[in-house]
């Protein structure tokens, strides 16, 4: 499967927050959450530390990925 990011986009990460009755977050939510994210990841053949990246940013920022990191990341492939 090849994968690409077209000349001049950008691939950004950063938390989610699912919100509970009072606006709170879940913990069993958000854990469910993380495992889905987790297994969609390598199911797409992307490693899920990816899913790290997003956890570590929080939401009104962006982490941007480098070229470097999308291939780490499994992102970028050229099979």
């Amino acid at each position: 499967m090849q994968r690409t990011v077209g000349t001049g986009a950008r691939l950004g990460l950063n938390q989610f927050s699912p919100a509970g009755p009072r606006g709170e977050p879940e913990l069993a939510d958000t854990q469910r959450l993380v495992g889905l994210i987790s297994t969609y990841a390598s199911a797409m053949g992307v490693t899920p530390e990816i899913a790290v990246v997003g956890l570590d940013t929080p939401a009104p920022r962006m982490r941007w990925l480098s070229t470097a990191e999308l291939s780490r990341y499994g992102v970028l492939r050229a099979d």
